[in-house]
């Protein structure tokens, strides 16, 4: 752990290979556990891996991962922001150290923007962000709806899905505030709700997630 963070890593070395791999993560606490919603991202953080053999190089990046179901399977989203090879010589070392710090100082703007997403999205009112389905995915574009249970009915892959949705703010499984993370909470939890043997989890799942980028995206 690093001091006076949140942050931990694990650093990994390979002898046969000369191989050194960090990983560093920022990640809430634990009383966080059992409140996470499909398409959260519960977990940021860097990564560096580099080694010294003649033709190997190194490669520095950011990764998050992401609650995708309701059971928080996660999927990771990884981007490599800096590559480099070694040539056997130390003539680019302080150009690689001076990238390397850079993209470090960096990382606070973009994993600001990345979770800003969610504070947008329980601010965007529904009537403020028109949304509709395009092949079955959600686009910020043509239809706006009255109220939550209006984008609910109309954003929903069957009836019973909706109608779990809504029982989720009769039940006070969510809190209905008229905003799109509302609306996402609402398919999130809707599985959950008692007896709706859902069919149509899947199909809730991913729709909860990719809600949060378009909405968010508009309402921006």
């Amino acid at each position: 752990q690093l001091r006076g963070t949140a942050a931990r890593g694990v650093v990994e070395y390979d002898p046969d290979t000369t191989t050194v791999e960090a990983r560093f993560a920022v990640a809430p606490g634990v009383e966080h556990a059992g409140r996470g919603k499909v398409g959260e991202v519960y977990t940021m953080g860097v990564s560096m891996k580099t080694n010294d053999a003649g033709k190997g190089g190194g490669s520095f990046g950011y990764w998050a991962l992401c609650a995708r179901c309701i059971n928080l399977t996660t999927i990771t989203h990884g981007e490599d922001v800096l590559n480099w090879r070694h040539n056997g010589g130390d003539a680019y070392a302080d150009a690689i150290r001076h990238n390397l710090i850079q993209g470090l100082r960096r990382f606070d703007a973009v994993a600001d923007a990345y979770l800003e997403d969610f504070g947008v999205l329980h601010q965007a009112k529904v009537a403020d962000v028109p949304v509709k389905l395009v092949r079955g995915k959600p686009v910020a574009r043509g239809v706006r709806y009255e109220n939550t249970e209006e984008a609910i009915r109309a954003l929903a892959p069957s009836k019973a899905a909706a109608a779990a949705a809504l029982d989720t703010f009769a039940l006070g499984l969510e809190e209905d505030r008229g905003t799109w993370g509302s609306v996402v909470d609402a398919f999130s939890r809707a599985p959950q709700v008692p007896d709706a043997a859902p069919t149509w989890w899947r199909e809730v799942e991913e729709l909860s997630g990719l809600l949060v980028p378009v909405v968010a995206g508009y309402a921006r």
